[in-house]
Formats: structure tokens, C-alpha cells, sequence
């Protein structure tokens, strides 16, 4: 990789364990061809120090760290959903699981995400905030940006929402 170039952390030792307990699904992303890939983002310099730019899919509750992949995986499972996205929100001022869900307000509705989410996931793991929105904006590709979402501040409407910045309602 060039130097300064941004990617995803990779590491290689013998002593590193190639698995964890009861989760293959997480195991099988995070171990792969002899490399832990533990979810970091980061760069080398010029003299080969890594820098660590932050988690890539992980938001850390309290201490607790949450995939958010696991997340949506749980909601897209449960629910007639067109599409996710879990990001950071917040809960009386602390990190909280802001599930973001492409899909119909009438049908889906926080209180049938969050069921499905605690059937299924840790007390921590449930979000907190829950918005249904009709469609997402997506690339040429057809791609969730999910880059929107993550530029939002946490506590900030979102397009669709009432008082939202842009005035914007779908």
C-alpha cells in the first residue's frame, strides 16, 4: 500500500487466536488467511508508523462495542425492511444505536425494531433512536451513501424529519 494511503488495519502473529467463541459469522470477517483484520482504519507514514484513524464499523456504547453490521443484519432479518443503516446517536447525552430504515412508515415501526432487536440482541446491542425513512440516497451504483449518514451529528434531524435544516420532507 502507498504510503499515507488510508485502508483497513491488518495484522499477522503467531500468537494471535484465529477465532472467536461462538460467533463464526463475526469470526470468519475478522480472521481470514492467516490475518486478524480487527476493524481499524488507519495509514502508514513515510517511516512506516501505522496511524489509526478510528473503528470502521463499530460504535463504542459505554465501553460495549457494537457492530453495527450485526445490527442491521438483525433488523433486515426480522423486518420487511428495503434497507439499514445503524449509526452513532445519542441518549440523554451518551453514545446510543441510531437505526436509520429505508422502508414503509406505516408498516415498520420503532416499536416492531426495537422487539425484534431485543429478541435477538444484547440489552446494549438495541437502538435507542429508530427512523423510518421512504428512500435513502444512493451512488450511480445504486449503493447506500453511507457517508450521509455518518456526517450527520448525532442529535441532527434527518432529511425527512420535521424541523429537519434542509426543509427536505419525502
Amino acid at each position: 500500500m502507498p504510503s499515507r494511503a488510508t485502508g483497513y488495519v491488518a495484522l499477522r502473529s503467531e500468537r494471535a487466536t484465529d477465532h472467536y467463541i461462538d460467533d463464526p459469522e463475526i469470526s470468519a470477517r475478522t480472521f481470514r488467511g492467516g490475518y486478524v483484520f480487527p476493524g481499524d482504519r488507519g495509514y502508514l507514514d513515510d517511516q512506516g508508523r501505522l496511524h489509526l484513524l478510528g473503528r470502521s464499523d463499530i460504535i463504542n456504547i459505554g465501553g460495549s462495542k457494537v457492530d453495527r453490521l450485526e445490527v442491521e443484519r438483525v433488523i433486515r432479518d426480522a423486518l420487511p425492511v428495503t434497507d439499514v443503516v445503524v449509526i452513532e446517536g445519542r441518549r440523554a447525552g451518551s453514545p446510543a444505536i441510531r437505526a436509520v430504515i429505508e422502508g414503509d412508515p406505516a408498516v415498520i415501526t420503532r416499536a416492531s425494531v426495537i422487539a425484534a432487536c431485543r429478541a435477538r440482541l444484547s440489552g446494549y446491542k438495541v437502538p435507542a433512536q429508530v427512523q423510518v425513512v421512504k428512500k435513502f440516497e444512493r451512488d450511480a451504483n445504486g449503493k447506500v451513501l453511507r457517508s450521509f449518514f455518518d456526517g450527520l451529528t448525532p442529535d441532527e434531524p434527518l432529511p425527512d424529519e420535521p424541523n429537519a435544516p434542509d426543509g427536505r420532507n419525502n
